[in-house]
């Protein structure tokens, strides 16, 4: 079978290196099918006349759009891994598997991230061998979940200055002070300072979230 991978991540990498094992060809154009992950266009109806399934780091229907590893830290919202079939609706094709992800009270964003990389590939490759049978069969999402824009990741970055100084007058280059009480246990946090060349810097590489 020829497939197109569309991906700007390295999970992308992987899952050609997993298809090519299995004796699948990579393609850049006219597949017989289409797989996406991480890939920041959306598919045109000229495209998606081609079966396309997409590997969605979120458990949807929560957290439609982007940012998908940072909302479950805001809000609460499941975190998730889901591989559904792409119609003209971002995120909204029915469901072939997913597969919850747990969230620990001292997780920042990029252990999740990673988390939930890892268990996308673990269900990708356990899934496609009945994909590419047709053997499986596919669900429409229930209830109408969660969507965020690229934008409002602004809304949550900047923080009050005296939560910082607060954390600043806790912590040492060895340890913290500063705690917070989830269910019981309680859990030291610091804080680390990054100057805006770091950022600036990081950015230029290319680098996508």
């Amino acid at each position: 079978m020829k497939i197109q991978v569309l991906s700007i991540k390295p999970i992308g990498q992987q899952v050609k290196d997993y298809l090519k094992q299995q004796g699948e060809t990579i393609v850049s154009k006219d597949p017989d099918f289409r797989i996406v992950a991480y890939y920041d266009k959306i598919l045109t109806k000229d495209q998606l006349r081609v079966p396309t399934i997409n590997l969605h780091p979120g458990y949807l229907p929560y957290n439609r759009g982007v940012h998908t590893h940072i909302w479950p830290l805001i809000d609460g919202t499941p975190a998730g891994v889901t591989i559904h079939y792409v119609n003209e609706q971002v995120d909204k094709g029915e469901v072939i598997a997913q597969k919850e992800v747990k969230v620990y009270p001292t997780d920042i964003a990029s252990d999740l991230e990673e988390r939930i990389n890892k268990e996308m590939f673990k269900l990708f490759i356990d899934v496609w061998p009945k994909i590419k049978m047709g053997k499986i069969e596919s669900k429409p999402q229930i209830g109408k979940g969660t969507y965020h824009w690229k934008k409002e990741i602004t809304s949550f970055q900047e923080f009050d200055k005296e939560t910082i100084y607060r954390l600043r007058a806790c912590t040492f280059k060895d340890r913290s002070y500063g705690y917070f009480v989830d269910k019981g246990n309680k859990y030291y946090v610091g804080v680390k300072f990054f100057k805006q060349a770091d950022i600036d810097n990081y950015n230029k590489k290319g680098v996508r979230r």
